[in-house]
Parts: C-alpha cells; sequence; structure tokens
C-alpha cells in the first residue's frame, strides 16, 4: 500500500504551474463582478454589453494614465458594465467598481477624488453626485459612475445603481483609524486625503494622512506620517532633515528633548516637521502665511492626538 506522504506528494507534483493565482483571481472576480448592479436594476434599463473585469495587470486598459493611482492603493479588480435605457439609447451610464483590498485602500482612493466642497450624501459611507458624475466608497470599494447625459432620467438611474451596489457590500460605514491621528480643532471636513505612497514626492515618507486646517484666515495642511515602529519613524525623519539641510533659511529646534526642523521651501512654503513616536509629523503653508505660534499650536495639537490614541492602545 502507498504512503499518505506518496499520495501527498503526487498531489503536489501535478498540481499545475499558476493553479493557486488563478483560484485568487477567480475569488477577486467573482466578488466585485457579484456587487454590479442587475440588468434590470431599473425599469427598462438593461446592460449595452457584457460587462467585463480588469485584473491588475490589465488595468491601463481601461483607465489609462490613472492605473499608478489605484496600483499604489492595492488594487485588486474592477467590474465595469454599461447600461442603457431601453426607451431611449442616449439615455445610459457606466459603472465601475473598484477593489482595493481594504478599507484603506478603498478610502485612499475615495479621498484622491473628492473636495471638501461637494454636496455629500450617504451613498455607502460617503459619497456624491455632480451632474452626470456619481462617487462613491464604502469599505474596500471604489465606485465611479458617469452618465452619457446631464439630464433627470440619468440622474435617477445613478442613485439607483449606486444604492444596489452599496447594499450588496456587506459590513459596517467606517473610516480607517489612522485618521484620528490628525487633530480635530479647526479641521476642514471632508479635507482628509490617505497617500499611499511617496508623499511630497519623498521615498522615505510612504504612507501618510494629511488634511487641511483653517487657522489665523489661512488654510495650512498638517500631515502625519505613518511608520511600522518609532525607529523606523526616527530613520524617515533624519532622512528628511538630511534631503533638506542645504536649504537656505533652515531653522532647527529642540526642546524637552523633541527635535523639530522649519523651512520656506520654494516649492511647498513654509514647513515644519518633527517625529512623535511612531510618526513624522508637520505643517504645510504653500504661502508661508501663517504665524509660527499658528504654526506650533498645530504641531502640538498633533502631538496630543497621536499621544491620546497611544494612550488608548
Amino acid at each position: 500500500m502507498r504512503s499518505c506522504a506518496f499520495l501527498v506528494f503526487s498531489m503536489i507534483v501535478f498540481v499545475p504551474a499558476g493553479y493557486s493565482q488563478d483560484i485568487s483571481s477567480s475569488a477577486e472576480k467573482s466578488k466585485v463582478m457579484d456587487i454590479l448592479p442587475a440588468s434590470d436594476f431599473m425599469p427598462g434599463w438593461n446592460f449595452e454589453d457584457k460587462p467585463e473585469f480588469y485584473q491588475p495587470d490589465a488595468l491601463y486598459e481601461h483607465v489609462d494614465g490613472e492605473a499608478p493611482l489605484y496600483l499604489s492603493y492595492g488594487f485588486r479588480g474592477l467590474a465595469y458594465a454599461r447600461y442603457a435605457d431601453s426607451q431611449d439609447a442616449e439615455n445610459s451610464i457606466a459603472v465601475e467598481i473598484f477593489d482595493m483590498g481594504d478599507l484603506e485602500g478603498g478610502f485612499g482612493v475615495y479621498s484622491s477624488h473628492r473636495h471638501p466642497t461637494e454636496r455629500f450624501a450617504l451613498y455607502g459611507t460617503q459619497g456624491y453626485r455632480s451632474g452626470a458624475l456619481l462617487i462613491a466608497w464604502k469599505g474596500p470599494y471604489f465606485i465611479s459612475m458617469l452618465g452619457d447625459e446631464d439630464n433627470a432620467i440619468t440622474a435617477d438611474a445613478l442613485e439607483r445603481s449606486v444604492r444596489e451596489i452599496v447594499k450588496k457590500i456587506p459590513g459596517d460605514d467606517a473610516y480607517p483609524d489612522f485618521l484620528k491621528r490628525l487633530p480635530l480643532k479647526n479641521r476642514i471636513p471632508n479635507s482628509e486625503k490617505f497617500i499611499a505612497k511617496d508623499y511630497l514626492g519623498w521615498k522615505f515618507f510612504r504612507r501618510a494622512v494629511e488634511a487641511k486646517y483653517v487657522v489665523e484666515s489661512v488654510t495650512p495642511t498638517v500631515f502625519v506620517v505613518l511608520c511600522p515602529d518609532a525607529d523606523q519613524a526616527k530613520g524617515a525623519y533624519a532622512e528628511f532633515v538630511k534631503t533638506i539641510s542645504g536649504q537656505a533659511g533652515l531653522k532647527e529646534d529642540e526642546q524637552e528633548g523633541v527635535k523639530s526642523v522649519w523651512l520656506k521651501d520654494p516649492y511647498l512654503g513654509g514647513v515644519s516637521a518633527s517625529q512623535e513616536n511612531d510618526c513624522v509629523i508637520g505643517v504645510i503653508s504653500p504661502q508661508d502665511d501663517l504665524s509660527e505660534s499658528g504654526r506650533k499650536e498645530l504641531m502640538e495639537q498633533c502631538r496630543l492626538a497621536i499621544r491620546s490614541l497611544q494612550k488608548k492602545e
């Protein structure tokens, strides 16, 4: 009688190359394609063509120049379909559902598209419609929809279809925990963004969150670079200081063992930065019109927000 080890070896030998990857791809495809609205989500509206699915290596075929953005946030798959009104073919909409893998990726892509002045609605966790464009987000899914015509019929189709989509997405509406590292006071609602790679173009600033604030009638940006631990945050801060060390007007400060720097960058404006535990924090004032006291107050608020989270942990 053959041993179990021999049988296991035989099974391993004859597993086709790429088999596990195919299973994974099929699972991703099924998950996001099942979220598309049915062909009859609205009376008289049907698929124009067969819905399509795009894997990461083929995303550029559909979104072309924007592919790097989605890939940087962990893109897994895209479900795409067009729907048309059987009574009037000029009324049609295109639906894109991006599976970004997790909550952070979904929010990141969504935050890169929204503007604080939009009229937001509860399309999933959040969304907005501007004319024939509707953008929404829930969990790991980013939803983009566009109508060919900007009229009442198209608007109704967009809103019905997005509600059909979000009710199929499991889980509660939630925002990523890393946003809690940004101070609440004077923050402009819906200005928060998550950048998954090379914040401000610097490779040593990997993942970061930012938001805009109203202080002294100006709108500076507060940023928090998210590092795995305090040692890596220390290294990222040191790289930042090294990179800017040759710029004129650089000021370094140390109070109670906490180091910080300030400079007037020719492209960014006034920039302050410091390390706080596993983060690098900073303030950017594009016109350099924020006072020193206002800059220090924002930095201190950011420190307190991070320390408050650490106490809870």
